[in-house]
């Protein structure tokens, strides 16, 4: 359930959908018999439809300016940032290393968010630096377990493979 609040907006929204619905239901002919015998009409309709989502639909409009907008200034929260980080297998892969769930330190260079975590990597006290993609997907994602004192990099797993130097075992 959703904790937002219903307003206009919201109900217009349902009204449009539920309108692009009734209307499809009202053709008893399949829709490769509708689109080789009304050619232009469903190009119309389908542009009016596509026009509605895009005005209508907040989740629509930010998706097409994620993908126009350069990652570099890209804002996203950092609660949104971390959020996606432990939705992912990434997170799962790693949980058990880690000392806390909230990062001690956290910056952005360029496209890449980073979060520092206190950690155990092989019985040794390490720092979790996790690189998570502003705007993009998990599988970009990883992380790197650092020795605390001794600035060496003690393992690391990437998400789109989860490959790791021992991290998930």
């Amino acid at each position: 359930m959703s904790s937002a609040k219903v307003t206009r907006f919201t109900v217009a929204r349902t009204g449009v959908f539920l309108a692009m619905a009734a209307l499809g239901t009202t053709s008893s002919a399949n829709w490769d018999g509708i689109v080789a015998h009304g050619g232009l009409l469903v190009g119309v309709a389908g542009l009016t439809e596509f026009t509605l989502a895009v005005s209508l639909f907040p989740e629509v409009r930010d998706h097409f300016r994620r993908r126009t907008e350069p990652c570099e200034t890209r804002q996203e929260p950092l609660a949104q940032t971390l959020a996606r980080l432990r939705a992912g297998s990434l997170w799962a892969a790693v949980a058990q290393h880690l000392e806390a769930t909230e990062p001690a330190d956290h910056w952005r260079q360029a496209c890449w968010r980073y979060l520092a975590f206190a950690a155990t990597f092989e019985e040794s006290p390490a720092i979790a630096v996790f690189a998570v993609r502003i705007g993009g997907t998990a599988q970009n994602d990883a992380v790197a377990f650092v020795d605390r004192d001794a600035d060496k990099i003690l393992g690391r797993v990437v998400a789109n493979a989860l490959r790791d130097s021992g991290a998930t075992s």
